[in-house]
């Protein structure tokens, strides 16, 4: 099936959070005051390891600082690889408001109890946008050495190239090179991502399929129907916007100093204080946006089912 209009799917979305009975906006808080907190700590700890390591100085202290080292790398990995999980239950939960179900805190933990097929489906996605992402950096590199900078790519086979000849003919090459790569990274990840854009909700449906029918699946459902939902994408402009705005409050401690605005209390004063206003704006725009948001791209995919598998209709 195809999509059907903007105003139809987000017409669907509103009628689903009026009909829902646990309050999505505080159901999408919670999932957000999560994320917050645990940055929050992360931020704490990191930084205490941070000054402690910079008192382990001298050959004594090398291997207190490699445990340090250890313990703080540990724990922001470990928070990169559950924060995706932890992202799937808010996915389940609005796909039960879609449905007209009642969406409940213990849905947040979906991702974790599905949480080898959805590692399954992480790592196949990963792998794929990494190598489309090398791709890019190969073809890219690929272009700047033929032409135009041929000239200057010659020099770099020199045997005989000093370190700092070898830096001067590198150098006028570094931009154009990451303009490139970037421009056809997007171009190749694109049409991947539009392509693979339901594979969590498939996973959600049929853990048992494994993730690679996941994505199979979403290939199959987005077919005809990434130009729609890239316009659906398009429409959400002023959620994106705010987001962005709220992403650069939380860099505020940086930005302002950046700016020769000079804040009359420490770095570390400051970076708490962008953190606090960022979360408290963010748990604001969540609230009262994100799940119109999200139960429409919900609504989305119910669209795309065949109507034996769903009865999209009936919303």
């Amino acid at each position: 099936m195809g999509l059907p209009e903007n105003r139809q799917l987000k017409a669907a979305a509103k009628e689903s959070i009026l009909r829902s009975a646990c309050a999505p906006g505080k159901l999408v808080a919670l999932h957000t005051a999560v994320i917050l907190v645990i940055s929050l700590l992360t931020l704490v700890v990191d930084l205490v390891l941070e000054r402690q390591i910079g008192n382990t100085g001298g050959l004594s202290g090398v291997g207190t600082r490699s445990v340090l080292e250890t313990v703080r790398t540990v724990l922001q990995y470990a928070q990169l690889i559950a924060l995706p999980f932890w992202q799937v239950g808010w996915i389940y939960a609005t796909l039960k408001i879609a449905r007209g179900e009642d969406a409940e805190k213990k849905d947040l933990l979906e991702g974790f109890r599905k949480f080898f097929p959805f590692l399954r489906l992480t790592v196949l996605k990963s792998l794929i946008f990494t190598g489309l992402a090398l791709g890019a950096v190969y073809v890219a590199a690929w272009i700047i050495t033929m032409f135009p900078f041929a000239n200057s790519t010659l020099d770099l086979a020199d045997p005989n190239l000093t370190a700092e000849a070898l830096i001067a003919a590198v150098e006028p090459l570094i931009v154009p090179a990451a303009v490139l790569s970037g421009i056809l990274a997007l171009g190749l990840c694109l049409p991947f991502f539009y392509r693979f854009r339901m594979a969590e909700y498939c996973l959600l449906e049929d853990p048992k399929a494994g993730a690679r029918a996941a994505l199979r699946r979403s290939g199959m459902l987005m077919r005809g129907n990434k130009r729609k939902l890239l316009q659906l994408d398009v429409s959400f402009w002023w959620f994106w916007l705010m987001a962005v705005a709220v992403s650069v409050l939380g860099w505020a401690d940086v930005l302002l100093p950046w700016m020769g605005i000079e804040l009359p209390w420490t770095a570390e004063v400051s970076c708490f204080i962008a953190y606090l206003l960022a979360a408290a704006v963010q748990l604001a725009l969540y609230y009262f946006c994100k799940p119109y948001l999200d139960v429409t791209y919900a609504h989305a995919y119910l669209a795309l089912l065949p109507k034996e598998e769903d009865s999209y209709e009936s919303h």
